[in-house]
C-alpha cells in the first residue's frame, strides 16, 4: 500500500534522478533535521532545505560523482527506509567506490522532518578520502 510518506520520499529520488533539485528540496520541511555521521567531512546536523543545500555543496566538493540508486523502499506510517546502492568518486584522487547505504526518513504533513543516512562503512569512505 502506497502511503503519503512513501510518495514524498519517492518524489525526492525521482526529482534528484532528473536533476530537479528544487522539487527534491521542496519535499523537506523548513525545520527538517538532517543527521550526517560526524566522522565524515560533511558530518553534523543540517537544518532545513538551506542546510541540505549546504551539505550537498560540501558533498560535491568532495565527490565529483555521487549516484544513489534506490533498491528498496520500506514504509511504515510516517517512516520510510530506503536501501540504496551509492557510487561515489573522490574528486581529489579519482578513487571510485560503491557501497550500500540505508536512509531513514520521517515524514509529517507531507514533508520530510528528519533524515538520517546510515553508511555501511564510514571507514571505507574515509580511507578513500585520504
Amino acid at each position: 500500500m502506497e502511503t503519503e510518506a512513501l510518495r514524498v520520499v519517492q518524489t525526492i529520488y525521482e526529482a534528484g534522478a532528473r536533476g530537479d533539485i528544487a522539487t527534491a528540496l521542496a519535499q523537506y520541511h523548513p525545520d527538517c533535521a538532517v543527521h550526517e555521521p560526524d566522522s565524515l567531512p560533511f558530518g553534523g546536523l543540517w537544518q532545513g532545505p538551506a542546510g541540505i543545500g549546504q551539505v550537498l555543496g560540501i558533498v560535491f566538493q568532495v565527490f565529483d560523482k555521487f549516484e544513489p540508486r534506490p533498491q528498496a523502499f520500506i514504509a511504515d506510517g510516517e517512516r520510510v527506509a530506503v536501501l540504496v546502492d551509492l557510487t561515489v568518486r573522490v574528486r581529489k584522487t579519482g578513487e571510485e567506490l560503491t557501497m550500500p547505504l540505508l536512509e531513514l526518513y520521517t515524514v509529517r504533513d507531507g514533508q520530510v522532518v528528519e533524515f538520517r543516512p546510515f553508511y555501511w562503512d564510514t571507514a571505507r569512505v574515509l580511507a578513500a578520502l585520504a
